[in-house]
């Protein structure tokens, strides 16, 4: 159920050239001001409208874009891309990838607002390096990236492929409507030991996964904070995976998954694992997930062992090496 470590095939697969730039000497648009007195103009990052050019990434302090693919191109380590809304449309199409630099990829205040659709591309977001923040953002229509030949081929990362990423952190998104192999809507990091993944103020919903973890699949653990994990479907693992280290999940709701095998883990699946539960909602009733809230797997010991209707509120850890939810 683990996908192989893809580090080698990732660094043969990315390759592409920065996009085209737009020119931004408007002295009328008071975005652009001279900032430091050296008498360049600069841009401000926000998503202010300006004649003939709404609808534009910008890079603080650097450039509008013609794309986001040219942004992200263009960006350095540290940079901050604001996706600002297009005019007369709100979807951003095709995917993004980032290569090898550590960047933001910031929406406005509400994520409906800005919608990235790989259109079943690709992954809609794919890291090929580097550490990536996505904020404000809805991601949707990915179809993860492809790795592997002949019979050891993979499909990984739905709607965020961050399997090489050294960090993953998704704050006020919506990821919804994706589909792969494993991790349909997020896959975390899987090729830097111990990166972990941060899931804030977000929902995950209507992802589905052909394999494993239908909404979120980490292999090195990490948080889920104030997000909603709702209605997502996969053989194994409907909402969440975690194969390795600690998944914290704090007032949350695991709600309303389906995992199609009978011992999948419909809310979540440890596998090699633990996962620490606080004042979350596993659901209840038509919210309840099937077939299980939490299934425990332990390949030491080839065992498994099923939890079900977890209760609101509840704090409670799960350990898969020994099977056990206390």
């Amino acid at each position: 159920m683990r996908p192989v470590q893809t580090r080698s095939i990732l660094t043969a697969l990315f390759l592409f050239a920065p996009g085209c730039i737009l020119n931004t000497a408007f002295p009328y648009n008071p975005r652009f001001s001279d900032g430091d007195g050296d008498g360049k103009a600069y841009i401000d990052g926000d998503c202010d409208e300006w004649p003939g050019h709404g609808g534009r990434p910008v890079i603080a302090g650097q450039d509008i874009y013609d794309s986001l693919q040219a942004a992200v191109d263009a960006a350095k380590d540290g940079d901050v891309i604001t996706v600002c809304p297009l005019p007369g449309e709100q979807e951003y199409g095709g995917l993004t990838v980032i290569e090898n630099k550590s960047i933001s990829l910031v929406g406005g205040d509400d994520p409906d607002r800005i919608v990235l659709n790989g259109k079943d591309a690709g992954a809609t977001i794919r890291v090929a390096g580097g550490a990536l923040t996505l904020e404000n953002l809805t991601i949707t229509g990915g179809a993860g990236t492809t790795y592997g030949s002949g019979g050891s081929r993979q499909n990984l990362g739905g709607g965020v492929d961050a399997a090489a990423a050294t960090g993953l952190e998704i704050v006020n998104c919506i990821i919804q409507g994706n589909n792969a192999q494993f991790g349909a809507g997020v896959l975390g990091p899987l090729d830097v030991e111990n990166a972990e993944t941060l899931i804030l103020d977000t929902l995950i919903t209507d992802n589905n996964a052909s394999s494993t973890g239908g909404g979120v699949y980490l292999n090195w653990g990490g948080q889920i904070i104030g997000s909603s994990i709702y209605r997502n479907r996969s053989a194994n693992a409907g909402g969440v995976v975690v194969s390795a280290n600690t998944l914290t999940i704090t007032a949350s709701e695991i709600i309303a998954n389906v995992a199609t095998s009978s011992s999948g883990g419909g809310g979540a699946l440890v596998f090699d694992a633990k996962l620490n539960s606080e004042a979350s909602e596993w659901g209840q009733g038509d919210t309840n997930n099937s077939p299980n809230d939490i299934m425990l797997s332990n390949t030491s010991t080839n065992k498994t062992k099923s939890y079900s209707d977890k209760t609101s509120d509840e704090t409670f850890s799960c350990d898969a090496s020994k099977q056990s939810c206390s």
